[in-house]
């Protein structure tokens, strides 16, 4: 089994990445695009098939997500 596991910057917490980012793709003819929000995402293989949602949010919480700047939300892949 595996989850995806996105994390993305708060909203309240000034982005300077996803900021160039979306000025880049404006400069470049982009003019549509409105913003641009830049995160990152953890592929995490389990061994068996039972999904443990209070597991996930721990390795999230203590490991993985920074509280003060980060959100978070996962997704059940399929296996490959």
């Amino acid at each position: 089994m595996k989850i995806r596991l996105f994390v993305n910057i708060k909203s309240s917490v000034f982005d300077p990445q996803s900021k160039e980012i979306t000025e880049a793709a404006q400069t470049l003819g982009f003019e549509n695009v409105a913003d641009i929000k830049a995160g990152k995402f953890f592929d995490i293989k389990l061994k068996d098939q039972k999904i443990d949602e209070e597991m996930i949010k721990k390795l999230a919480e203590n490991l993985l997500v920074n509280f003060n700047l980060e959100t978070y939300h996962y997704e059940i892949l399929e296996d490959e």
